[in-house]
């Protein structure tokens, strides 16, 4: 398995290129299984779950098949678990939280990059 800094590098470059540019969503989606697997270590920091979690809020929120597979990989489930663990932070909350909002979504609009500028996941940078 890659090392947590490593993983904690790729969730802020995925997330940074995906909520920049939409269409980098659909090769970010390789990540998702590998990031997923990683955050159900709930001895990882903070920073690592806040990046991870921002990376899936950004990626289900301009793709569908990102969503899709989010859920697929029982993602829901695993970021409540990153939210019920002792200790969590503000930042950490605040990222659950919204990748959890977002996927509960029935649908992706194809732009909502004001909301997402103003609110989502590349203000918690």
């Amino acid at each position: 398995e890659p090392s947590s800094n490593l993983l904690l590098q790729a969730a802020f470059f995925l997330r940074t290129a995906t909520t920049r540019h939409q269409g980098l969503a659909g090769e970010a989606r390789a990540a998702i299984p590998v990031l997923i697997a990683a955050l159900k270590d709930l001895t990882r920091s903070d920073i690592f779950f806040r990046e991870v979690c921002c990376f899936l809020w950004a990626i289900s929120e301009f793709s569908y098949e990102a969503k899709s597979q989010v859920l697929s990989l029982d993602g829901r489930a695993v970021i409540m678990a990153v939210l019920d663990r002792r200790g969590a932070s503000e930042m950490v909350e605040r990222a659950t939280l919204g990748a959890l909002e977002e996927l509960s979504r029935e649908s992706v609009p194809a732009r909502r990059q004001s909301y997402s500028n103003r609110y989502g996941p590349a203000r918690l940078m």
